[in-house]
């Protein structure tokens, strides 16, 4: 079995980035300490790269929605409810796949 792929990162990212582990692993012979601290950085790493990339998947399905403006039932901005449906459904997938990390 290869390596889990990331639900989240672009594939670059995530191999740069267990290619980065890999060398703290590696590191920790010589250096244990100095390899502790070296993973505190690449997971910190990871984590602001994560963040990145739900804040943009997030703000893309936003985009596809709120560009009609706001409204409501009561105020119809004109978008499909079908449209809306979609919307949601990509939603509930950015949720899953952030529950999913």
């Amino acid at each position: 079995m290869g390596p889990r792929r990331s639900l989240v990162l672009d594939p670059q990212v995530a191999l740069r980035l267990r290619d980065d582990w890999q060398q703290v692993q590696f590191d920790f012979v010589d250096d244990p300490r100095q390899a502790v601290e070296q993973a505190d950085a690449v997971v910190g790493r990871a984590g602001q790269r994560i963040a990145e990339a739900l804040s943009a998947c997030s703000a893309a399905v936003r985009r596809s929605w709120q560009a009609e403006g706001p409204g409501s039932a009561a105020h119809d901005t004109g978008t499909s409810t079908e449209h809306l449906r979609v919307v949601l459904q990509q939603y509930r997938d950015l949720l899953n796949r952030m529950l999913e990390l």
